[in-house]
């Protein structure tokens, strides 16, 4: 974990027992750090000769106490999916032209972050993350990051310490 927190380059954590020949997951959120894990995850997939699955966790509507709909963040949750979905597609597909070798597939998941990305990783050879979402302070891991070290089966690669990577056409 202190490792992961402090490197200046991208960490990765491997696990005991051999991943299955799975897609590389890559999570996503839209931050900068996110996106330089994107690239980093493409170049993995592309070296694997593997699918790269880039997932984008949103957070599911509050649903008040008794039931009755939920409390809108800022528009239908089914739009609000359709929007990160649209997002992630384009950010996938900006960052694939350096690969198009990569198959890609996109998916948003609503629930907890840390949860989602473990239960993806299962399925998964490698899972790439960034350090934080939000721009990475040294020393500093986020939850999600955190989550995946401690509870994925799969080998983690934390990224961190690289310079942001602009997609191809961007």
């Amino acid at each position: 974990m202190q490792l992961a927190a402090r490197a200046d380059c991208p960490v990765l954590v491997v696990r005991s027992e051999p991943p299955p020949r799975g897609p590389v997951l890559v999570g996503v959120d839209g931050s900068a750090s996110s996106r330089t894990a994107l690239a980093f995850a493409f170049g993995c997939a592309a070296r694997r000769s593997a699918r790269l699955l880039a997932v984008r966790v949103t957070e599911p509507p509050d649903v008040p106490p008794g039931g009755g709909p939920p409390a809108a963040a800022g528009g239908p949750p089914q739009q609000d999916q359709r929007d990160a979905h649209a997002e992630l597609a384009e950010l996938v597909a900006r960052f694939g032209r350096r690969h198009p070798e990569v198959p890609a597939e996109c998916h948003v998941v609503g629930g907890d972050p840390g949860g989602v990305m473990v239960d993806q990783s299962r399925s998964t050879q490698l899972t790439v993350v960034a350090a934080r979402g939000d721009e990475p302070l040294r020393g500093m891991l986020g939850a999600v990051s955190q989550s995946l070290l401690y509870h994925s089966p799969a080998p983690v690669i934390v990224v961190r310490g690289m310079t942001p990577t602009a997609p191809s056409g961007a």
